[in-house]
This record gives structure tokens, C-alpha cells and sequence, in this order.
């Protein structure tokens, strides 16, 4: 008797209150280890590209050297090389910074799809010209 007031209690359906707080708390799990994953994978590429920046310092400041040098026969100090760079290495920064403030108007006004695609496209222009 007792095993079948077991599977019959099991058949039971739930009250919808319990389904949805059920459900909430499934909800809230996925939201908090999307909402993580988002956060960790969005500040990474910073990080990265800091440690990039800071790995080839020695080759990157002889270069710039070298090509003051070779361009307007400045010869630079260690300590002006080294300010250099970190004018070089902080420009990054203030890219981010300055992109972040254009992206709301940009997306404002052209939309999503379009802002994307002009961004890019002008971005490789300007790059291919400056080269």
C-alpha cells in the first residue's frame, strides 16, 4: 500500500506556484553563469593585449629608436625611450576610453548592423593609408 501512495504521490502535478519558483531558481543559475562568463571574457582581451604590448618593450623601443634616428637623427635617452612607450602602451587605453564613449551615438544613429559595418570599413581604410 505504501509504495503505491509513493508512486501516486510522485505522479502528482505541482501547484504552478512551486513550478515557477522552481523555475526561478533554475533561471537565476544560468543567469549568474552567463552574466560571469560574460564579464570575465569581455575584461580578458584587455588584460592580453597589456600583456602583448609589454612583452616585446625591448625590440619595440629599439625600433622607434632606430627610426628617429634614421628619420630626424634624434638619438633618444633611455628614460625618454622609456616615456615614449608608455605614451605608446597608454594609447590603447584612451582608444578603449574614447570608443566606448562613441559606440552609444554611433549605434543611435546608424543602428547596429550599419554601425558595424561603417566602423570597420573605415577603421581599414584609415589603417591601409596609414601604412
Amino acid at each position: 500500500m505504501s509504495r503505491n501512495v509513493l508512486s501516486q504521490w510522485n505522479k502528482m502535478p505541482l501547484p504552478m506556484s512551486i513550478k515557477r519558483t522552481l523555475m526561478k531558481h533554475e533561471d537565476r543559475g544560468k543567469v549568474v553563469c552567463i552574466i560571469l562568463l560574460t564579464s570575465l571574457f569581455t575584461v580578458m582581451p584587455v588584460g592580453y593585449h597589456m600583456v602583448v604590448l609589454n612583452v616585446p618593450e625591448e625590440v619595440i623601443q629599439r625600433s622607434i629608436n632606430e627610426s628617429l634616428f634614421n628619420t630626424f637623427g634624434l638619438a633618444l635617452s633611455s628614460s625618454s625611450a622609456a616615456v615614449l612607450w608608455s605614451i605608446v602602451v597608454s594609447c590603447q587605453s584612451i582608444g578603449a576610453l574614447l570608443g566606448c564613449f562613441m559606440v552609444t551615438p554611433l549605434l543611435n544613429r546608424c543602428g547596429v548592423k550599419s554601425a558595424l559595418m561603417l566602423l570597420n570599413n573605415v577603421l581599414l581604410v584609415l589603417g591601409s593609408l596609414t601604412m
